[in-house]
């Protein structure tokens, strides 16, 4: 059985600059209770599988059962900053753990990662959950 993710309806949401026509939204303290999806995780190991990517670690998808209150959070705050978002979406949600020390990295794992070119109209958009104490 999946976690429930739930999201912290008081987290910090913050907007910053990447260049003049883009931007980033940081989300501190997003989720209630982080360590239960770490445990979820750890409880989990043997279930996650090595990517057929560049990805240097495993991986293990989550239900969207799991992710409704994440999936309603994009809904209803992300779209005040990305005004895409309203329109059909198309979500993947995974655990993944980097597994790889940095001198296991290929070449290709050691570069700045780019998404492949989408349709004309199509808008990348990827969300990232850092789960780790030290900031």
């Amino acid at each position: 059985m999946q976690p429930k993710i739930r999201v912290n309806s008081n987290a910090d949401i913050r907007r910053e600059a990447i260049s003049e026509d883009h931007h980033c939204v940081i989300v501190d303290d997003f989720l209630c209770d982080p360590h239960e999806l770490i445990d979820f995780a750890a409880d989990h190991a043997r279930e996650f599988s090595r990517a057929k990517s560049y990805y240097p670690g495993i991986f293990l998808r989550i239900n969207e059962d799991a992710m409704t209150d994440i999936y309603r959070f994009i809904r209803f705050q992300m779209t005040k900053q990305f005004p895409f978002l309203r329109s059909s979406l198309r979500l993947s949600s995974f655990l993944s753990m980097v597994t790889l020390l940095p001198n296991e990295l290929s070449a290709v794992q050691r570069i700045c990662h780019t998404d492949a070119e989408l349709d004309s109209g199509r808008v990348p958009y990827a969300a990232l959950l850092y789960l780790f104490d030290d900031e």
